[in-house]
Parts: structure tokens; C-alpha cells; sequence
């Protein structure tokens, strides 16, 4: 199996977690069909998986899509990663491979993104996860579109980036949680900050390679600015669209209960 996160001899950041080019570790529902569907009100922290399945017929899908990776000669993932895949697809094993298939091949593509080039983008403070979670058990993901300069570094190493943080939020996930907050703060947003492919890039981390881990993303103090590139990525983002939420720096506080939002508002400025 090939070792798929930053090397051990990397700075304290990236020393600790292994993980493999064919799995995206825990929090996979523990059974779909358990979903308790006469809860009042959302529940933000778990992935919104809506077809129910018994446990037969879960095994014998995850079976079939196994088969299907060793039929192609390809490394059979995880049997959480499949599972989680399966779900997002309803199912259906033939769309589960191919997009779990799609998954795999971006990763491995970024196996030689050199590790140096990933942490010295790390240390712009452009993204990381906040430590606590929000007040539905959410890892928060803290987005900082003005430390982003389009081209300043290879494409290569700000989707391995992405790639770490996102990885790491999904293993840090508590019992039970299964989702993420992506919080983008805009302010002191640029022309020079407006990276389309980025925005792309995000797309298909959010709904492709991390299916269903995203369940809402905040966009606080967007300036007139980024109106027009809202408008190209609007229609790449379809019916997730609905996930975004325009705020102002303020309304941030409903996220978090009590301390933890007045401690959340000061680490946010």
C-alpha cells in the first residue's frame, strides 16, 4: 500500500498521520438504514445519505464494488472509503467506482508534490482547521482568500494541501460526526486573490473527492469585488449551491455556544 501523507522527516505539522492512496479513513455512517428519519429539525454533523439499505445488501455492494477494483487490476480501497462512496451514490456500484475511481487516481497523482513546497503554503495562513469544533460537532475548515495570490505557488502543491486538510478533518472528526463548516473569510479580498481554477479545484474537493463531507459553507464580508467571480462559480456548484450562506463577520457567533464563540470571534481576527 502506498504511503500517502507527507513524510515523517516533514516539520511537526505533517509528522503525524498515515494514510493510504485508497483510503479516506473513518466516519463512515455506521449503517444507513439505522438514520433515525423522525428526528426533529437538521442535523448538520452527520452527511445527509437519503436511501436506506439493510445490512445484506450493504455487504454484498461493497463485495461487488471490491470485485470490480480487482477486476481492473487496481488497489481495492478500504471498506469504509467504499462504503461511504456507495452510500453517496445510492448504491449504484457501477457510479460508486467510477467515482471513488476518480477520487484515487487525483490522489496518487499528487504523490510526488514535494513536501517542502506544500508546507512553506501552509505557513501563508491561507487554510487550516480551527481547533474546536462548532456547536453541532463540526470540524471548522478557516479559508483566508486574501492569503491566496493566484500562481504564487504550483497548482500541484495547493491541491495537495487541500488534500491534507481535508484529510486531517475527516480523522479528527469526534464519534459521530461526519461533517465539515467551511468558513471563508473575504475580507481584504482582491483581483489579485481571484483564482478561478482554484475555485474549481474546490468544487470537486467538496462534492467529488470528499463527497457529502461539506454541510455548509459561510462566506463572510464578500466585497463587490467577487461578485462577478461568484458568478462563474455559482453554476459549477448546481443544486450544492444551496450550502452557501453570505454573512457578515458578526453572525458567526450562531455557530458556536457560549465561551466558545466569543473564543472563535477573537481567534478570527
Amino acid at each position: 500500500m502506498v504511503a500517502f501523507l507527507l513524510s515523517s522527516s516533514s516539520s511537526t505539522l505533517f509528522r503525524s498521520k498515515k494514510a493510504s492512496a485508497t483510503c479516506m479513513r473513518r466516519n463512515v455512517p455506521k449503517c444507513v438504514a439505522e438514520v433515525d428519519v423522525n428526528r426533529e429539525g437538521p442535523d448538520l454533523s452527520k452527511a445527509d445519505f437519503p436511501i436506506f439499505v439493510n445490512r445484506d445488501e450493504r455487504v454484498e455492494a461493497v463485495k461487488k464494488l471490491s470485485q470490480k477494483f480487482h477486476e481492473n487490476g487496481r488497489p481495492v480501497p478500504d471498506v469504509e472509503t467504499m462504503e461511504w462512496f456507495l452510500a453517496d451514490r445510492r448504491y449504484d456500484v457501477e457510479k460508486s467506482y467510477e467515482k471513488l475511481g476518480g477520487m484515487l487516481k487525483w490522489r496518487e497523482a499528487l504523490v510526488e508534490v514535494p513536501d517542502n513546497s506544500v508546507e512553506r503554503e501552509y505557513h501563508t495562513g491561507k487554510a487550516y482547521l480551527y481547533p474546536d469544533p462548532d456547536k453541532h460537532g463540526r470540524k471548522v475548515l478557516i479559508v483566508r482568500a486574501s492569503k491566496h495570490i493566484t500562481n504564487q505557488f504550483p497548482f500541484e502543491s495547493s491541491e495537495r494541501l487541500i488534500q491534507k486538510m481535508m484529510d486531517d478533518a475527516v480523522d479528527d472528526m469526534s464519534d459521530g460526526t461526519e461533517t465539515i463548516l467551511g468558513v471563508v473569510d473575504m475580507r481584504g479580498f482582491a483581483m489579485k486573490n481571484s483564482d478561478v481554477k482554484l475555485a474549481q479545484l474546490l468544487v470537486d474537493v467538496f462534492f467529488t473527492y470528499y463527497p457529502r463531507r461539506l454541510s455548509e459553507l459561510v462566506v463572510v464580508d464578500a466585497p463587490l469585488v467577487f461578485q462577478p467571480m461568484w458568478q462563474v462559480i455559482k453554476p459549477l456548484l448546481k443544486k450544492y449551491s444551496a450550502l452557501v450562506r453570505f454573512v457578515r463577520k458578526d453572525q458567526l457567533t450562531e455557530h458556536f455556544d457560549g465561551a466558545s464563540a466569543k473564543r472563535f470571534m477573537a481567534d478570527f481576527d
